[in-house]
């Protein structure tokens, strides 16, 4: 990282125009923050190495005991556990990335506290004091660890535990329930996937069935007289209009190169606005002469919400205003605070580090594991509190959801940046 960050300020250097001062600045910023001596190399190892065996450690347990609390469950189904034992096992193994989400800022805490705590009773801390570096350099360096470990935290929850939880899932229905119709995903007979029109005066009576390829089956679209029918997405109310034509097609699909739906088997009822019948057409294929939105993300109801990636969710949470109008009370708000908690809960990382650093003391007798953990985790279930009431304030739209989800992220770190400006030397 040093190196490269040697050669492009070399290569800027020979550009030596005046605006680059600004960047060679920061660029001597990041070299520096990056260029660890031995002694933080020392204390990031230290540190890297109590995390990871504490991730491995809790990570175990916790499958373990999540499989010995359903264990009596199976035991009453003995046919099953003796047949289908090896797939369990691989669904409760497949549980463990997402079990480890819920463990990983304890294990930061445990690890900070471990490490510095043995420093202190080596009295290597002192000697570190003594050596002419500070604690606030010392620990610069494990806060830049932490910080790139949020990171990557993030997209192991994004990714990692999702995939983890599909596959877990799909295990556990088709391999131990064999339940085979889990796996059918081209026809849906319990989704109903609106698309949504361009035009305000469409409105669905009969939605199609979407499947991830495009297709629809049973499509039926009502095309109101204009400004006869009125919904109201937010509060979720319709009323009815006078039906101009009636579209209903046994199967539909989308047509990339004219950007619409082509439609198949289809009957065309027109009626006047005494609603007289006009006209009756039936057409082997028809293609809308208004646009309708293209096919989003099939996602079955078989994966849970949280097993979607952010990608995914946000598809899914934004297919149509149709989407929001039919969840049932504060269910979108619901799935929108998910979705927007899940980028916010990886700085718990870095919230959770800076807090146990932030009671360091050079010489003290309370410098001990068992107190930092304690005087660490007591600040971090607040955290954890607050953060859990800032969802709940974001789903009930006291605030707006962004605020909501960041706001105890925003205290708690102010706070341990206090903390940490408060360690002596």
């Amino acid at each position: 990282m040093t190196k490269t960050i040697s050669c492009i300020k070399n290569m800027i250097e020979n550009l030596k125009p005046k605006v680059l001062k600004a960047l060679l600045s920061i660029l001597d910023y990041l070299k520096y923050s990056f260029k660890f001596n031995r002694i933080q190399m020392y204390i990031i190892k230290q540190f890297l190495t109590v995390f990871i065996i504490s991730s491995i450690l809790l990570t175990f347990l916790a499958v373990v005991f999540n499989l010995i609390m359903d264990l009596n469950w199976f035991l009453s189904r003995p046919d099953i556990l003796k047949t289908k034992f090896n797939y369990i096992l691989i669904v409760y193994i497949l549980k463990g990335p997402q079990l480890y989400s819920y463990l990983a800022p304890l294990c930061v805490l445990i690890s900070i506290s471990y490490t510095i705590s043995r420093m202190s009773r080596n009295f290597e801390l002192v000697a570190i004091i003594n050596a002419g570096m500070s604690l606030k350099k010392l620990f610069a360096s494990l806060i830049n660890v932490i910080f790139i470990t949020s990171i990557l935290y993030f997209f192991f929850l994004d990714q990692i535990v999702t995939l983890a939880g599909k596959e877990a899932r799909t295990i556990e229905r088709v391999k131990v329930w064999e339940e085979i119709d889990f796996l059918q995903t081209k026809s849906l007979r319990d989704i109903k996937d609106p698309i949504k029109s361009q035009n305000k005066s469409i409105t669905y009576s009969e939605i199609g069935f979407i499947s991830i390829d495009g297709e629809m089956e049973r499509v039926k679209i009502n095309k109101f007289f204009e400004k006869t029918g009125k919904i109201d997405f937010e509060a979720k109310k319709f009323e009815g209009g006078l039906i101009h034509y009636t579209i209903t097609a046994k199967s539909a699909k989308w047509d990339k190169s004219i950007g619409n739906w082509r439609m198949y088997d289809v009957e065309i009822i027109e009626f006047n606005e005494k609603s007289e019948l006009v006209s009756r057409k039936l057409l082997k294929e028809f293609i809308p002469n208004f646009k309708l939105d293209p096919p989003s993300f099939f996602f079955p109801k078989k994966y849970d919400f949280n097993f979607l990636t952010l990608a995914e969710m946000s598809e899914e949470i934004n297919k149509s205003l149709s989407i929001k109008a039919s969840f049932e009370g504060g269910n979108y708000y619901q799935k929108l605070m998910i979705m927007l908690s899940r980028p916010s809960i990886s700085f718990s990382l870095l919230i959770s580090g800076l807090l146990a650093l932030g009671f360091v003391q050079v010489i003290s007798r309370n410098l001990t594991f068992v107190n930092m953990v304690f005087q660490s985790v007591i600040r971090y279930v607040l955290y954890f509190i607050s953060f859990l009431g800032g969802i709940w304030i974001g789903e009930n739209r006291i605030l707006p959801p962004i605020i909501a989800v960041w706001l105890p992220n925003v205290i708690f770190f102010s706070y341990a940046i206090y903390l940490n400006y408060k360690v002596k030397t």
